[in-house]
């Protein structure tokens, strides 16, 4: 349980200790860099892509920064230009320079940020020397042994999600950017997509060793990929971490694991809280949460106990700030670079944002909601005597239905888009060449729904033709998955695996998230069927882990309760074959 600490702050905190500190988007969000959250980047979004209603309707808890990234990517964004919002020269604050006195002092900095401040910091400090960017893997192979740099004289900045260049040499960097799910693990090697890169983790766990880590601008919530390693780590020495509030009171609370009901995972508590528990469970390493406002907390404690260097003090002293740091007047808002940079791209506006606010809605699985954006946009194609965007909310629109269980309604549109493809001119039928197997694809899966499943596979069949002769690789891999579903579901399970495994192969190398969960959860029943059971709770917890970190919690919840019901009869079971 949390308790208040009760002891002076300087046992917590005293300059001999090694640090590391990972570090989130919080710290840019403070004057003057003010760098904007991830909440209010999409919230920016919404606003300028979809209709108005739109904003006051969606929760932000059911929206995840790289699931909206996804969505402008594709609609409007391709080379997420965007993100050249974080190049727009903008000044470090309190906490960037902190941090980089206190690399140059021999302590670690991890971030998940792609801005440039703490390098930017550290140049102005320290002008005959620089701070060196860890972004790229070969960069994460070289400096994989952090103490050993450090003793060369090399102060070492990780860079988790990447940046758009080396601050350091100026290289182009872009390659490195983890802003969408399916940039997530793209380099893992585990079998976990959302997990860190495989190249990253020797870096970063030397980093943390017999370290104590420090936590601050950061959730919890907001990235996949470094939570689970904290989690799964043993060799940091201490971890305090720091929740932001506006509050000027400062609460410093202990965690003590005193009883059984301590290790009960308890869903009432705040993400970090629930992490912290999960550490503090595992033995003997003090964990702390430190409730404060981040900044005060920074300036008043962190700076006063760690750094004794009277010239270093005098640098973070406001008033340095203020005359050297804090200058600028940043009048480019997030919205207004958007609006300069989209202005020419939304076209025609009302179809595109109707469309945009449809496809939010299915990806986050509410389906009615996305229907009425879809029949909408379907009404204006027709109004507009727009043959193409009419095939395109018609499949869109039957998509929907489909994944709604309403296979009739999924049916009739689907086949009334292909009915109309044939009318197409040459150039219609170019524009929405992409589109015709999956339309195949989503007829099949309702024919498959309805239990027709001579019918599915012989649609199935015909995406799976398409797919192979356009080398669309989402349609195969979607088409072999569901064959190989069919067949699980008529006892084929040889045939099923078959195809289910070339299709994993597939959506691996496209690092597919969403459909690495559905195709784990076939291959887990499948082995499930067969009384494998230590191979289906594999697989399907994989797939549990993959939807409860999309949000999707009811696919989660279902997956959590199979499971369990495998487990329980694995009790006085007898051993697998």
């Amino acid at each position: 349980m949390f308790k208040r600490f009760e002891g002076k702050i300087e046992e917590l905190f005293y300059p001999n200790d090694k640090y590391t500190f990972l570090i989130g988007a919080g710290i840019s969000m403070e004057p003057p860099t003010q760098y904007p959250s991830a909440i209010e980047m999409v919230q920016t979004f919404l606003e300028l892509l979809t209709p108005k209603e739109v904003m006051q309707d969606i929760s932000m808890d059911d929206l995840r920064f790289e699931i909206v990234v996804e969505i402008v990517q594709r609609f409007i964004d391709e080379k997420l230009e965007f993100m050249n919002y974080f190049e727009i020269l903008r000044n470090p604050n309190l906490i960037h320079a902190f941090l980089a006195i206190m690399n140059h002092n021999g302590h670690y900095i991890i971030t998940t940020n792609y801005d440039y401040m703490i390098e930017k910091v550290y140049g102005m400090i320290y002008s005959n020397a620089q701070i060196r960017t860890v972004i790229t893997k070969s960069e994460f192979l070289k400096y994989e042994k952090p103490d050993y740099e450090v003793k060369k004289g090399t102060n070492l900045l990780y860079k988790l999600h990447g940046c758009k260049q080396n601050y350091s040499n100026l290289k182009d960097t872009s390659d490195s950017l983890t802003i969408t799910m399916k940039d997530f693990g793209k380099n893992s090697k585990t079998k976990n997509p959302l997990d860190m890169d495989s190249f990253m983790k020797p870096a970063i766990v030397n980093c943390m060793n017999e370290r104590t880590l420090i936590v601050m601008g950061y959730s919890g919530g907001d990235d996949f990929d470094i939570t689970p390693l904290i989690i799964e780590m043993h060799n940091f020495s201490r971890i305090f971490w720091i929740e932001h509030t506006n509050s000027e009171k400062l609460e410093i609370l202990k965690y003590s694991c005193i009883s059984a009901n301590d290790k009960i995972v308890d869903l009432s508590l705040k993400r970090e809280m629930r992490i912290l528990k999960e550490i503090g469970n595992m033995g003997k390493i003090p964990v702390f949460l430190i409730k404060a406002n981040t900044k005060e907390f920074v300036k008043n404690v962190l700076i006063k106990h760690l750094i004794q260097d009277k010239t270093a003090i005098k640098i973070l002293k406001d008033e340095y700030i203020k005359e050297h740091i804090r200058r600028g007047n940043w009048e480019t808002t997030f919205n207004n670079f958007l609006i300069s940079m989209y202005e020419n791209r939304y076209n025609p506006p009302i179809l595109k944002k109707l469309w945009f606010a449809g496809a939010l809605y299915k990806r986050i699985h509410q389906f009615e909601k996305a229907e009425i954006y879809y029949k909408k946009a379907l009404d204006l194609a027709e109004k507009d005597s727009n043959i193409v965007f009419k095939v395109i909310f018609l499949y869109e629109l039957g998509s929907n239905y489909s994944q709604n269980w309403n296979f009739d309604e999924a049916i009739d549109k689907l086949k009334e888009a292909l009915i109309l493809i044939d009318s197409l001119t040459i150039k219609g039928k170019k524009i929405i060449n992409s589109i015709i197997g999956r339309i195949f694809i989503s007829i099949g899966e309702a024919y498959k729904q309805k239990n027709t499943l001579s019918k599915a596979l012989e649609y199935f069949k015909k995406s799976l033709k398409i797919a192979e002769k356009t080398g669309d690789l989402t349609a195969k891999a979607s088409s072999l998955l569901y064959r190989g579903d069919i067949y699980m579901k008529t006892e084929n399970y040889t045939d099923a695996l078959n195809a289910l495994k070339v299709s994993l192969g597939i959506i691996e190398e496209l690092n597919n998230i969403e459909a690495k969960a559905a195709c784990c959860k076939i291959i887990g029943t499948i082995f499930q069927k067969l009384g494998k059971k230590t191979k289906a709770i594999k697989y399907l917890e994989l797939s549990y882990d993959i939807f409860k970190k999309l949000l999707l919690k009811d696919e989660a919840n279902l997956l959590r309760k199979e499971i369990q019901i495998i487990l329980e009869k694995t009790i006085n079971s007898p051993a697998e074959e």
